[in-house]
């Protein structure tokens, strides 16, 4: 057994004997080394003493991506940390084929509280279909399948791109979800390889398209701002529903924030003085949400709930209202205001559309809104042809009418040669 210490140039310049398996042995990690048979070039580890006669071998993978030396190298080491513990790592790894998809999603689950937004984790256990632990939830009937549902009893290693396409196959009539779900499963996939329960390196999700998701900006239009509020008014004055969701739907339009953000706003936050809402944390980060003087009236009509910190009060002490109440209440309302296509997102899209009417400036309309890119508010830019229409015209009938209460001769008339 012949050590050195191994480069890709001395790995790719050593040819196969076609009658033996030749192996190169690492000197920089003892034990690991590279057989070559043929076109097959595999890297192992050899480890521990020898049981009956023969050395404990475990493979790590073929040579190539991700096993290059360096990653074959960092292997062999953390398998040699089980040796030194006195583990068996090739026992350790059967141990892993048993590691599932819903074990993975546990101690992934794990990773993203320490280091994931609350409401990116929500949204996580939502798609997985895992409830935080001890959290009471208004259970929603409509529940679509889950994740788990689909793969969660599949063991990580022999998880194919055929699981993973299946599912994003089932949830295909719902594009946005679906994207999620494949990205979600992608970033567990990537971290079970980080973490060692996948050996081979290959993430399949990457292998699966996205749906195509269709393109949707629907604002309110002529008179869908009067309706809604009529309807908005009738559903109130019907005390058929709790204030609080009326007094949410009214904040969304008259300050474009998010529905979350507005469900997950607490009274500490409120600042009538200066006309502002700040809140801690957003999808963006730390946003300053500015209240017209509506949206502040809105607000100060609202009453308090002593043990609740929050100012749309939901079914549960001490918690908002949720997202899934706030929308049956919504459907309701947009049924009676006629505009059964408008979803509650819409309405962020609207007041963005009222601003862009008012000659309001991308830049502007992004810091509003609390747009982490300027990408994003481009989707308004096609807005902006109706005031500059507008605005062309006006400006072309004035110069008409100069032009027309001037003698056509003076056009002509004291002529001046410019020199450069």
């Amino acid at each position: 057994m012949k050590r050195r210490s191994l480069t890709k140039k001395f790995i790719d310049s050593t040819k196969a004997d076609p009658e033996k398996e030749v192996r190169l042995w690492d000197s920089d990690v003892v034990g690991l080394h590279l057989r070559i048979r043929g076109t097959s070039r595999t890297w192992a580890l050899q480890y521990g003493r020898k049981l009956r006669g023969r050395a404990a071998r475990i493979t790590i993978g073929t040579h190539g991506s991700p096993w290059t030396l360096e990653t074959a190298r960092v292997e062999a080491r953390k398998l040699l940390v089980i040796v030194d513990a006195g583990g068996d790592p090739a026992l350790a790894r059967k141990q892993d084929v048993h590691v599932t998809v819903r074990d993975l999603a546990a101690r992934y689950l794990e990773h993203a509280e320490a280091h994931k937004k609350p409401a990116s984790v929500k949204q996580d256990r939502s798609l997985l279909g895992m409830l935080a632990p001890g959290k009471r939830t208004v259970k929603d009937p409509r529940r679509k399948r889950s994740i788990l549902d689909a793969i969660g009893d599949v063991p990580i290693e022999a998880l194919a791109t055929s699981d993973i396409a299946r599912l994003a196959h089932e949830w295909r009539s719902t594009p946005i979800r679906a994207n999620r779900a494949l990205a979600l499963v992608s970033h567990m996939v990537e971290m079970a390889i980080r973490w060692g329960l996948r050996k081979d390196g290959v993430n399949p999700a990457k292998r699966v398209k996205k749906t195509k998701e269709r393109g949707r900006t629907r604002y309110l239009q002529g008179s869908e701002t009067a309706d809604l509020s009529r309807a908005l008014d009738e559903v109130e004055k019907e005390n058929r529903v709790t204030p609080y969701a009326i007094a949410a739907i009214r904040l969304l339009i008259f300050s474009g924030a998010r529905a979350s953000e507005v469900l997950g706003l607490e009274w500490s936050w409120i600042d009538f003085t200066e006309g502002v809402a700040r809140l801690p944390d957003s999808k963006t980060g730390a946003k300053t949400l500015h209240l017209s003087a509506p949206a502040l009236q809105v607000i100060a009509r609202l009453p308090r709930v002593e043990g609740n910190p929050h100012l749309i009060v939901g079914r549960i002490e001490g918690e908002p209202l949720t997202l899934w109440g706030l929308s049956q209440i919504w459907t309701v309302v947009r049924s009676r205001a006629g505009i059964d296509d408008v979803h509650l997102h819409d309405l962020r899209h609207s007041y963005a559309s009222t601003l862009v009417g008012a000659g309001v400036s991308l830049a502007i309309i992004g810091g509003l809104l609390g747009h982490a890119s300027p990408a994003t508010t481009q989707r308004y830019a096609h807005l902006q042809s109706g005031p500059l229409k507008a605005a062309s015209t006006a400006a072309g009938a004035s110069i008409s009418a100069a032009m027309k209460a001037k003698p056509a001769t003076g056009w002509t008339d004291n002529v001046v040669e410019i020199r450069a």
